[in-house]
């Protein structure tokens, strides 16, 4: 078997969290999830990792400020944030 990628999914919500979960191990990803930037900072710590989703209004913490953080310490994997709002059209 080959080389399976890696991935730190955090998400607070857990339906949202679940379903990344399924789609990136659906496709050939090892995948972790943690529900806060602090357990992504852990979790940093103590593995490797390919790629980083974040929810973008995370609940410990805004994500594009974390994003920050993560550069200033020299953590250069990619982040996909990722935002579950919606807004409906409003007709103009």
């Amino acid at each position: 078997m080959g080389h399976r990628p890696r991935i730190l999914v955090c998400e607070h919500d857990t339906a949202l969290s679940e379903y990344l979960h399924g789609i990136l191990e659906d496709a050939g990803f090892w995948v972790d999830t943690v529900h806060t930037t602090r357990q992504v900072l852990k979790k940093l710590a103590d593995r490797h990792y390919q790629a980083l989703t974040l929810n973008l209004l995370l609940q410990d913490q805004d994500a594009l400020s974390f994003c920050h953080e993560l550069r200033v310490v020299g953590m250069h994997l990619p982040i996909l944030v990722i935002s579950g709002c919606a807004r409906p059209k409003t007709p103009m």
